[in-house]
């Protein structure tokens, strides 16, 4: 819950969250208390309705397949699965060892080894 002028509220994903499978029994028990939470469980309520009263349309698989398409071009790579194929390979985790090892040689070796 997030912390607001007039105390602890809910995060909007939280009551979002009530509204579409009713929640935790400390946030029905918040909303209860509170109007402001409880105004927006209800438009999202309204919304669930507005969704669920829907007909439910085939999608042409053209379109589908195009949507597809441009959500997987669109997802970022990711510095995450980037990191994750560096920790993988034996070889880079040597090459970063062995720079550091020779970083530190310059930074501190040296010093060390500086005659008087």
């Amino acid at each position: 819950m997030n912390q607001s002028p007039n105390g602890i509220h809910p995060t909007e994903e939280q009551l979002m969250e009530l509204a579409i499978s009713g929640g935790n029994a400390e946030l029905r028990e918040h909303v209860l208390g509170c109007p402001s939470c409880a105004r927006t469980v209800d438009e999202f309520k309204e919304v669930k309705k507005q969704v669920a009263s829907l007909e439910d349309e085939d999608v042409p698989v053209r379109l589908e397949r195009r949507i597809f398409s441009m959500a997987r071009r669109d997802r970022p790579a990711g510095l995450w699965q980037g990191l994750q194929a560096v920790v993988a390979n034996p070889f880079l985790i040597a090459l970063a060892v062995a720079m550091v090892v020779i970083f530190l040689y310059f930074l501190v070796g040296t010093e060390v080894f500086k005659t008087p």
